[in-house]
């Protein structure tokens, strides 16, 4: 039940995002992203601020995008 509640708030969320809220750029995609993960989950937030778990989901993701930055994948 919690789970469903989730999707219908992401999803109504989705929906509300307008044209003026595209991303644009990877960079704006990996701020929007890392944004989301903290709201989405703040117990992974340490004391001191840092979320270790999100820069990790930051450093696959600029991984993931380097891969296909020049037009090409690398093998």
């Amino acid at each position: 039940m919690k789970t469903q509640l989730g999707w219908r708030a992401v999803r109504s969320r989705t929906r509300a995002l307008d044209a003026s809220r595209q991303i644009h750029s990877y960079a704006e995609l990996q701020k929007k992203l890392h944004e989301d993960l903290l709201a989405q989950h703040p117990e992974w937030i340490g004391p001191d601020g840092n979320c270790p778990k999100c820069e990790e989901y930051d450093r696959r993701l600029a991984e993931t995008i380097s891969m296909f930055q020049g037009g090409h994948a690398h093998a």
